[in-house]
């Protein structure tokens, strides 16, 4: 009898311990996360969800991802939306396959894909980039200073 007891225990156990697991693969919902944060103690990087799971390891896949980055002095620097990713906070890195843009002062790139490296805080669109210019900027730059008219 005692055995069964111990038996009986062991598997409630299990039970409990597969029921925590599964509660912690549950989604998310509306997940804010700062990734990186500058020496003053300022935000960097910071995550925004609209569902995502956090596996045990700290991975996090996530679905309607807002990723912004700051200036030192709290400013918004770069946003990238995506349809989804998956965070490495250990690595400081992210990634998606599908869609992204990124917006940086009037400049919009999109495309099918991103990479993010926290190390050196750059972010890659990885397939079919498309770049929008606001005419302000192609002005000062004197993108068209070369372009003649036929």
């Amino acid at each position: 009898m005692r055995l069964l007891n111990r038996i009986g225990i062991a598997v409630c156990g299990l039970m409990l311990v597969g029921a925590a697991v599964g509660k912690a693969q549950e989604p998310i919902e509306n997940l804010r996360v700062r990734l990186e944060c500058y020496p003053s103690g300022e935000v960097k990087t910071e995550l925004f969800a609209k569902q995502a799971i956090v596996a045990t390891n700290g991975t996090i896949t996530a679905t309607g991802v807002v990723l912004k980055q700051f200036t030192v002095d709290g400013k918004l620097d770069v946003k990238v939306e995506a349809d989804d990713c998956v965070i490495d906070q250990e690595a400081q890195k992210a990634s998606s396959s599908h869609h992204v843009v990124l917006h940086h002062g009037g400049i919009v790139v999109s495309g099918g894909g991103f990479d993010w490296n926290g190390d050196d805080g750059k972010i890659i669109i990885t397939k079919n980039a498309r770049v929008e210019l606001p005419m302000a900027v192609i002005k000062k730059e004197g993108v068209f200073k070369d372009v003649r008219r036929k």
